[in-house]
């Protein structure tokens, strides 16, 4: 049914009850619909605003996460780039790799939410999209190691890459 049909619908249904109402109670009737189709309008924009909120919180998870891991991969080059390591810059060099390990599993443990809020309907799926796609591939491709099924932890972000790339 269109929406002109619709709205035809409820104007005869408006007419039929008003032909037993006053004026007052005509008008009333009316706003009352008025209301309710601007309370549907702003519950649908929250909704949608809603998602866009919490998109950006994504997106700044990831930019956080990414942002660490560039200033681990920095310290870590000096301490890789050198030929002959001493006892301390092994130790730092081995609590380096530890740190930058975990910032991995951080990052990737932010895209996995993520993916399971893209499942969940919870985020702008096309702008989620627009935004990963290429991340996620890149992700799944570099850690092959940490996306075997059964036992992977990221069980949403490698739903979504099959999802995406059509593996079946």
């Amino acid at each position: 049914m269109d929406n002109n049909a619709s709205l035809e619908q409820v104007i005869l249904e408006v007419n039929k009850l008003s032909s037993n109402m006053s004026v007052f109670e005509t008008w009333y009737l009316v706003a009352t619909i008025i209301i309710a189709v601007i309370s549907f309008f702003a519950l649908y924009e929250s909704k949608n605003s809603s998602k866009a909120s919490l998109l950006h919180q994504v997106k700044n998870s990831i930019n956080d996460a990414k942002t660490q891991i560039e200033n681990l991969t920095l310290q870590l080059s000096e301490l890789r780039s050198k030929k002959k390591l001493t006892a301390d810059e092994q130790r730092q060099k081995e609590i380096q790799e530890k740190i930058f390990e975990s910032a991995i599993e951080k990052l990737l443990n932010i895209y996995d939410d993520a993916c399971q809020k893209y499942f969940a309907n919870s985020i702008s799926k096309d702008e989620f999209k627009k935004s990963y796609f290429n991340d996620i591939r890149k992700y799944i491709e570099s850690f092959p190691e940490k996306f075997q099924e059964p036992l992977t932890e990221y069980n949403f972000m490698l739903k979504l890459y099959n999802k995406w790339h059509k593996v079946k």
